[in-house]
C-alpha cells in the first residue's frame, strides 16, 4: 500500500512541476515578458525567427520568461501595497 501512495505522490509532484515550469513559466511568463523585451530592446530582442510562444529552450526564451515573471511579481506587489 505504501508503494502505491508513493507512486501517486511522485506523479502528483511531477504534474505540479510540469505545470509550474512548462505552463506557467514557459507560456504565461513568456507571453508577459515578450512585449517587455521587445520594447526595452527597441524591437531587436527576441529575434524575428522566434515565435511569440516559447517553443525552444533558447536563452532568449528564458530571458523573456524571466522578464515576464518580474513584471507579474511587480504587478502583484503593487496591487498588494495599494490595497493595504
Amino acid at each position: 500500500m505504501d508503494s502505491v501512495l508513493e507512486e501517486l505522490a511522485k506523479g502528483f509532484f511531477r504534474a505540479l512541476a510540469y505545470f509550474v515550469l512548462e505552463v506557467f513559466f514557459g507560456k504565461v511568463c513568456y507571453a508577459l515578458g515578450w512585449p517587455v523585451c521587445k520594447v526595452l530592446s527597441f524591437g531587436k530582442y527576441p529575434s524575428a525567427n522566434q515565435s511569440v510562444q516559447s517553443e525552444g529552450s533558447s536563452k532568449q526564451s528564458y530571458w523573456c520568461s524571466f522578464a515576464g515573471m518580474v513584471v507579474l511579481l511587480a504587478v502583484i506587489t503593487y496591487t498588494l501595497l495599494v490595497n493595504t
